[in-house]
């Protein structure tokens, strides 16, 4: 699942001016590192799904939970800053730091869970 993603991330970014003045008005032309980082952000995600599902699978369904709410308030601390020292392009990274804290968490959760075997 990751490797359409990994295509999407480099052609999205190669294409990313064409791809913005296609689809927005023209002032959000050139902000091509930003559509780098957000296309990233969902590479990042798409590489620690199966982890959810892992996690999920386990009983370990909380476990998701307070990665999220982890990358949410991350990103709710974050964000402000990160926009008012860099505007837009702190968004993206704001996005892709929290992304990677939640993936972060979760893996290391299943590195942690136990999982008896039925026999």
């Amino acid at each position: 699942m990751s490797i359409p993603f990994a295509l999407w991330t480099l052609v999205g970014t190669l294409f990313a001016d064409t791809l913005l003045g296609t689809l927005y008005p023209p002032e959000y032309v050139g902000n091509t590192l930003v559509v780098f980082l957000l296309l990233l952000r969902n590479l990042v995600e798409s590489a620690s799904a199966p982890v959810t599902y892992a996690l999920q699978t386990a009983g370990q369904a909380r476990h998701t939970s307070l990665a999220l709410l982890f990358g949410v308030a991350f990103a709710l601390v974050l964000a402000p800053v990160l926009v008012y020292q860099f505007g837009i392009v702190g968004a993206g990274v704001a996005m892709l730091l929290s992304a990677l804290s939640i993936s972060a968490l979760k893996w290391y959760w299943m590195m942690r869970v136990e999982v008896s075997s039925a026999t």
